[in-house]
């Protein structure tokens, strides 16, 4: 599987976002008081923890995207074997006489 490079560009944007979202909202804490601080932690918590949400879904897409790739040249491969190995036999010539 291959990373994929907005996915993880998205993730570390994230952790660099609340990293600095975090000692801004201390800094303001001394400057401006308990409460203005932890609205600005809150807000961007809530923010980096969406920015790295999305980026990890795109990256469960890219993962779907690349699986299903696989799966499906092996179908293909799989029906042209069966196709060529199947006799004259119906699915009710397997089923028990009632």
């Amino acid at each position: 599987m291959k990373k994929n490079d907005v996915a993880q560009t998205l993730q570390v944007y994230a952790i660099i976002n609340a990293i600095a979202g975090i000692i801004i909202g201390f800094s303001l804490m001394q400057s401006l008081g308990t409460g203005a601080g932890i609205i600005v932690i809150a807000a961007v918590a809530v923010s980096s923890f969406v920015i790295y949400a999305f980026g990890e879904i795109i990256q469960l897409l890219q993962n779907i995207s690349d699986n299903t790739g696989h799966t499906t040249s092996q179908l293909g491969t799989l029906n042209s074997s069966v196709t060529a190995n199947q006799d004259t036999q119906t699915v009710e010539d397997d089923l028990p006489e009632l």
